[in-house]
């Protein structure tokens, strides 16, 4: 007789945890997989009424850096009457000795196999963890199908910015979350604990929660497509939303009031404590997903921020503190809220960084509060080469923006800047590539002339170059990606080109950035890919050792799918996207528009400076701006 993982039996289940210790004896980082860490929690998971598990596809190191799993983990563990723990992808080598040793994977706080859980919630960042997810499921000893798994399985949820086109996970995944978390995830697990009580099977329970706001469910929607692939309609079942409207979170200043950051026991990707100050940007950059998923702009109060941070700090004993947003000095107070900082922190020598930065808003002055204590690099993003091709993508920066930034930054004593460039976007020419090189030249200039000779041997321009992957929701969700080959070529031009010692280029994987468009914007057929290239050994795929092109075109091949159909393919005006099925709030018709102006070289102003600019997001929620 098959017990079934019900709540109302978990207490008479036999929940013992794994020992590790024979796994981590033979890894080489075995502090990622002990937990325990400070202000880490621990809860019997027997006396809760209902249990979740955070699932984060990629390492603890980049999973710990993540401030989507700090904040679900306080909000659901400060209910009385909830759990969740954590769970990361292990490497290789962890991996190796689960699968030979016959151990599931396994919960960081209480040990405990996964299985057990009510829920198991993966925060999907990008497309390319989509094989890791499929990973951990299986070691999990979970079935990687929806179809496949019965009651004794938990119900496997996903959310974040990775899910904004679900489709092609939606056969492994039972319902997705849409938009913010922090107020959902509460209403999810308590209609878990209601539903499972009373006796309704998982099918019941999953229908149900379908009915909250933000949750998609794609047992739900049917999409029958067209004799040349394209999509030709979607049939909603059962009453369920034509579109599913993503849920939008308010109240920052609530859940932080004990917000506590665990602190991890190795070093992490971004080892410092981070504060959100701002979620959401209205500059409208019409490449950007965040921009079109994060809006409207949410401020944190400045009070609460400083409360939190002082609280923090004492709390987590870290040395430098993130201010964190999608364009940090955009957040209105930011002079103000420096300024206290400097003033509260002047004697503990804990040192400020600001993680994403515009050139137009940086000035001497701000450099100089953010920069008293210590150095601790300082990260732009200029993204083309041309005002011309600027104004295509909307970013509202002048050249003398950028070189007037380089010089308060260089002036200021700091001695090395991170660039970010794209290339392939829309209507791009040869003079745009030459800009990019004319533009990093003239960084190289400024430096020299701004760091005294005695420290310019420690100058270093770090140049990250990516390709232009068109994600879904943003006005290029109708353009198609530019092919590898031509991708590469500009690769080699730019290199050909930036020759100084000063100057270290990164470049994205052209071939690892088309198999993310795929998947980007793909549908529901493209799951059976995913499938294929997880069963023949891709994992880590954003890794770029891991990556295997040749085993996703392979995958590709098997499972029926033209990459350049999905990639390379210049969207019609009407066609209808696999997406159509999430909405960010933003109307199709003012993408669209906006795709048609970027044509043009035409630009969209602020709407927090001007006004409203009528994107749609006006009718469901006051964004705060004039109107």
């Amino acid at each position: 007789m098959v017990i079934k993982n019900t709540l109302k039996n978990k207490s008479k289940m036999n929940l013992k945890p794994i020992n590790i210790y024979p796994l981590i004896n033979k890894v080489r980082k075995p502090a990622q997989y002990i937990g325990g860490e400070l202000n880490c929690v621990h809860k019997d998971i027997k006396k809760c009424k209902a249990s979740m598990i955070l699932a984060f596809p990629d390492l603890y190191e980049i999973g710990m850096s993540s401030m989507a799993i700090h904040i679900l983990y306080n909000i659901i563990n400060n209910h009385p009457g909830f759990v969740v723990e954590r769970v990361f992808s292990p490497w290789l080598d962890m991996e190796e000795q689960m699968r030979t040793l016959n151990i599931p994977l396994f919960s960081l706080e209480s040990r405990l196999p996964i299985k057990e859980f009510d829920i198991l919630g993966f925060s999907i960042q990008h497309e390319l963890c989509f094989t890791n997810i499929l990973n951990m499921l299986n070691l999990a000893k979970i079935p990687i199908n929806s179809k496949d798994r019965g009651e004794e399985y938990p119900i496997i949820i996903a959310g974040g910015p990775g899910v904004f086109n679900p489709e092609p996970m939606s056969p492994f995944i039972d319902f997705f979350v849409i938009g913010d978390g922090e107020k959902v995830v509460i209403e999810i697990l308590k209609k878990v604990a209601k539903l499972k009580n009373k006796g309704f099977k998982k099918t019941e329970i999953i229908k149900e929660i379908g009915q909250i706001d933000g949750i998609y469910v794609p047992e739900y929607y049917d999409f029958i497509y067209e004799t040349d692939g394209r999509l030709k309609e979607i049939n909603v079942k059962n009453s369920f939303p034509k579109k599913v409207v993503k849920n939008i979170y308010t109240d920052f200043d609530n859940y932080n009031k004990s917000m506590k950051l665990i602190v991890p026991n190795t070093k992490i990707v971004h080892d410092r404590f981070g504060v959100e100050i701002m979620r959401g940007c209205s500059r409208g950059c019409r490449f950007c997903l965040a921009g079109s998923i994060y809006k409207p702009v949410r401020e944190q109060n400045t009070k609460s921020i400083l409360k939190l941070i002082k609280d923090g700090l004492a709390n987590t004993g870290y040395g430098e503190i993130s201010l964190s947003s999608l364009s940090s000095t955009d957040y209105s107070q930011i002079d103000y809220l420096l300024k206290n900082l400097r003033r509260n922190l002047s004697d503990s020598h804990v040192a400020i960084s600001l993680p994403s930065l515009r050139c137009d808003s940086f000035s001497v002055k701000l450099a100089n509060l953010i920069g008293q204590e210590r150095k601790t690099g300082l990260t732009f993003a200029p993204e083309t080469g041309t005002q011309r091709l600027r104004d295509v993508i909307n970013k509202d920066i002048k050249d003398e923006d950028i070189f007037e930034c380089i010089r308060a930054v260089f002036s200021s004593g700091w001695e090395k800047i991170k660039l970010y460039f794209m290339i392939g976007l829309p209507t791009e020419k040869k003079e745009d590539l030459d800009g990019i090189v004319s533009i990093i030249n003239r960084v190289l200039k400024i430096a020299k002339y701004e760091v005294p000779k005695n420290k310019w041997h420690r100058v270093k321009i770090n140049i990250n170059i990516s390709p232009f992957c068109p994600k879904s929701h943003t006005p290029f969700q109708w353009v198609g990606q530019d092919l590898p080959e031509n991708l590469n070529r500009k690769i080699d031009y730019l290199r050909s080109k930036l020759k100084s010692k000063k100057i270290f280029l990164k470049i994205h994987d052209t071939k690892m950035s088309q198999v993310e468009a795929v998947l980007a914007r793909g549908d529901r057929r493209v799951s059976k890919a995913i499938e294929i290239a997880w069963e023949s050994g891709c994992k880590f795929d954003s890794w770029t050792e891991k990556f295997s092109y040749d085993r996703w075109t392979t995958a590709f091949k098997k499972a029926n799918i033209n990459i350049q159909f999905y990639a390379n393919r210049q969207r019609d005006d009407d066609e209808i996207f696999p997406w159509e099925t999430i909405s960010t709030g933003q109307y199709r018709k003012f993408l669209f528009n906006e795709y048609k102006k970027a044509l043009k070289g035409k630009t969209t102003p602020d709407c927090r400076f001007v006004g409203c600019i009528n994107c749609g997001l006006q009718e469901i929620i006051k964004c705060n701006i004039k109107i």
